[in-house]
């Protein structure tokens, strides 16, 4: 029988009241799920003495950033200075299991990562790593790399991937750095303090797919949490698009040439063209490998499985579902064979769900005005009236009769004796703007 609980068995704990789970990634393997997973439910997590720390969604992701002193695409988050030590001192806080969670910790150099070790020598640490198979990993590294602004051809992508050290190899070593699950856990595990194999956790993503929520509940057993008291919410569309999407993404981008910043670039293209006008189009055809390429992707997919199985590590799932699945379908496309016939549909698309936002913007904008300008007819209204009134009332206070009936009446009652003070003083400034 399967316990639950921060410590437990079946999270690879030794008892210890601190627990700390570094979820590294790997890139597309279900992160953002559950990240999401365990950002909305960061209640019920801490019933079961579980923190998922942070004041913000992406605290785990300016914490990496902090970690490894980087920026993103060139631009610089506010929030970054100090976020790593924020997250730790959350944890350190804690008497229970902390799960940190970013897939960029993967690119942590070997220094980095023992600074974040070091950081967390307080707790028992364990690496968590979700993996999925290479032949469905590049496609998605390709496509999110696109996605990211850059203009790669994808079979350039690809053999920059095979010889990642070549002058032309940026993709390649940035690829590797974040998929290579020797060289991440060389890098996280083999140095000094270290980790030793029990306290890493291999969570496999089938290629055969699965039920919707087998990696969360493979991720839960790992944590020590009860994944029937914590349901995950439905999985969501993502913003993966298809082999033509993307291809006109990639032509768009070296069009920019970077002619929009990035943060307006995210806004607009990456959260509004991609998942919801390019992904929503019903004539989308998943990005796959062929020829040579697949063939050599399917033999360094092995070659990586077989260093990591000799390693003692504790697998959630099994190594053998990450053998990818060879099924070249219709729906299945290699974006070097896109014709131009289907970019123009796509830029089409692309085109009227841009001016759909741009029109919709342009309401709200116009929504705006005029309350702006209902707004100001309303102050200007307001001045007239105090304005008439001021008059009125320093026309009657000139008037002797008037000013004596108001003293007889103030003996009697405090209020209109206030008022009549009230009205003195405004009197008087009256009478000093009009001497200046």
């Amino acid at each position: 029988m399967v316990s639950f609980g921060p410590g437990s068995q079946a999270a690879g704990g030794r008892g210890r009241d601190q627990v700390v789970y570094l979820h590294l990634g790997t890139p597309k393997s279900g992160t953002t799920y559950l990240q999401n997973v365990m950002w909305r439910n960061r209640e019920r997590l801490r019933k079961q003495g579980v923190l998922y720390p942070g004041d913000a969604y992406p605290a785990h992701y300016w914490a990496t950033l902090d970690l490894q002193e980087a920026d993103y695409l060139g631009h610089n988050y506010p929030e970054v200075p100090g976020a790593w030590e924020r997250l730790v001192a959350e944890a350190r806080r804690w008497r229970g299991t902390t799960v940190i969670s970013h897939e960029l910790l993967t690119r942590s150099t070997a220094e980095q990562a023992e600074q974040a070790l070091s950081d967390l020598a307080f707790a028992e640490v364990h690496l968590v790593l979700t993996v999925r198979d290479l032949v469905r990993q590049i496609p998605a590294a390709w496509q999110e790399t696109v996605k990211n602004r850059f203009g790669v051809p994808f079979s350039v992508f690809v053999e920059q991937l095979r010889d990642p050290e070549g002058s032309e190899g940026d993709h390649g070593r940035a690829f590797w750095r974040m998929q290579d699950l020797v060289g991440i856990l060389d890098r996280w595990a083999g140095g000094i303090p270290g980790v030793p194999p029990e306290r890493v956790h291999i969570v496999t993503v089938p290629s055969g797919g699965g039920p919707q929520d087998l990696l969360w509940r493979r991720f839960a057993e790992v944590i020590g949490v009860d994944p029937e008291q914590i349901p995950p919410p439905p999985v969501e569309a993502n913003s993966s698009i298809g082999a033509a999407e993307t291809a006109f993404l990639r032509r768009l981008n070296r069009r920019l040439k970077g002619r929009i910043d990035w943060p307006t670039y995210e806004r607009l293209i990456k959260h509004h063209l991609v998942p919801k006008v390019l992904g929503g189009r019903k004539a989308a055809r998943r990005i796959v490998l062929s020829g040579p390429q697949l063939q050599w992707a399917v033999e360094r997919n092995e070659r990586m499985l077989a260093e990591v199985a000799g390693r003692g590590y504790h697998i959630v799932g099994d190594l053998s579902e990450l053998n990818p699945v060879l099924s070249q379908q219709q729906e299945e496309r290699h974006p070097d064979d896109v014709t131009a016939d289907e970019l123009v549909d796509v830029a089409l698309d692309a085109a009227r769900g841009l001016a759909e936002a741009a029109a919709e913007r342009s309401g709200r904008l116009q929504e705006l005005e005029q309350r702006v300008r209902e707004l100001e007819r309303q102050l200007a209204e307001a001045q007239r009236e105090r304005d008439e009134a001021w008059q009125a009332m320093r026309a009657a206070y000139e008037r002797p009769v008037l000013r004596h009936m108001a003293h007889r009446i103030g003996q009697r009652e405090p209020l209109v004796m206030k008022t009549m003070e009230k009205i003195v003083e405004i009197r008087d400034e009256l009478r000093q703007r009009g001497a200046k």
